[in-house]
């Protein structure tokens, strides 16, 4: 790995230890790009264990963060995302190293899967206060090394595949505080970029492990991680190929005839999230046909009674095969349907990144998809 110009994309990057790493990680000379993630705000009770101040309630970690980091290195590329990752386009996460220091398994979760499909090295950070524990866990990509789903018991993983409500998509273990001091957050911190110096100079080699320090009996340990046969997650690389088209730019229809001239079947998936062909009314309980990310849901009005839809009782579709849409929703663009720059998307197997738009709304290239006109996917009755 080259010691210059790298890429660090940061998962949790305002809390406990996050609050701590970024301008650690902003003083290290060979870092010269952040991405920073996390959707909360500070809050009150954050002041006694978290790097803010008093004037920093109430705005967003990483604008807070963003701020800060701009002061000791006006140099450093910084983009932000005020967003859980599970929502994250997974091209945005490309980078050399990611690094998470996250408050729920949901979100480790997701980053384990965004490594192993990236191929980019993982390391997360996490204590314990209550018996005085930093951990910090380094994973390398291989389908012959271990995922975070090989680390856990059955428990843990039961609750990985079972998902909360509708609602908001979040997983069934819920994001609770670890009540960390600002000691043990910082101690976490500061090894969480002593590794990663680790990972940059080969120091560590090409193994998975995991440090554990106990600083109330002040001790270290370090273990060395497997892989579980028993793992169901596929642990593979993918190869994306980067579409030319940004999401207002294509349609379904777009990428069913895209799937028959390579020869593959229609079938469309997206990385961590689900399809949905139907949405129910708070206000009136009645179904709408409605073709969107669930995890990114809508605001819109109910057409029979004016409230707002919710994810509650939306039918959701790990895989959704566009043989089976209507001619109306296949003319539908992806930006309608809530896709974004960056996601990657899987078509009959194969994997593609949608591009950014230019400043004039077009791509690139100029063999790309022309947007179509916008047809609208909603309609009284239920899923076309």
């Amino acid at each position: 790995m080259a010691a210059s110009g790298l890429r660090v994309a940061v998962v949790g990057s305002g809390g406990n230890i996050g609050s701590a790493l970024v301008p650690l990680l902003a003083r290290t000379p060979s870092v010269q790009s952040l991405l920073l993630v996390d959707p909360d705000r500070y809050e009150v009770h954050n002041l006694l264990s978290q790097d803010l101040g008093p004037s920093d309630v109430g705005k967003l970690k990483v604008r807070v963060q963003e701020r800060r980091v701009k002061k000791l290195r006006p140099d450093l590329d910084i983009e932000t995302a005020a967003v859980r990752v599970e929502e994250l386009p997974l091209g945005r996460l490309r980078a050399d190293v990611l690094v998470s220091c996250p408050d729920n398994l949901g979100c480790r979760d997701a980053v384990s899967r965004a490594s192993h499909r990236l191929g980019v090295p993982w390391l997360d950070g996490g204590v314990r206060p209550s018996d005085g524990l930093a951990r910090v866990t380094l994973r390398r990509p291989a389908p012959t090394a271990p995922c975070l789903f090989c680390s856990l018991d059955e428990g843990a993983r039961d609750r990985l595949a079972v998902r909360q409500s509708c609602q908001d998509g979040s997983l069934s273990e819920e994001a609770t505080s670890t009540r960390g001091t600002a000691g043990l957050g910082s101690l976490c911190a500061s090894l969480l970029v002593t590794e990663l110096e680790n990972v940059i100079s080969g120091a560590c080699g090409e193994s998975s492990r995991e440090i554990l320090v106990d600083a109330r009996h002040r001790s270290l340990h370090v273990s060395a991680l497997v892989r579980d046969p028993s793992c169901t997650f596929d642990h593979e690389a993918w190869e994306i190929e980067p579409l030319a088209s940004s999401p207002g730019q294509v349609t379904f229809l777009d990428l069913r005839e895209r799937a028959r001239v390579v020869g593959r079947e229609p079938v469309l998936s997206l990385h961590g999230l689900t399809l949905s062909t139907g949405a129910q009314c708070r206000g009136c309980g009645r179904a709408c046909a409605l073709l969107r990310i669930a995890e990114r849901g809508t605001l819109s009005a109910c057409p029979q009674c004016g409230g707002d839809r919710v994810h509650s009782g939306w039918t959701r579709h790990e895989e959704l095969d566009l043989s089976d849409l209507s001619p109306v929703r296949l003319r539908t663009r992806l930006s309608n349907a809530g896709f974004l720059p960056a996601d990657v998307l899987s078509l009959g197997g194969a994997h593609f990144e949608l591009a950014a738009p230019t400043a004039r709304g077009r791509s690139r290239d100029p063999s790309a998809v022309r947007p179509r006109a916008t047809i609208e996917s909603v309609s009284p009755g239920g899923p076309s």
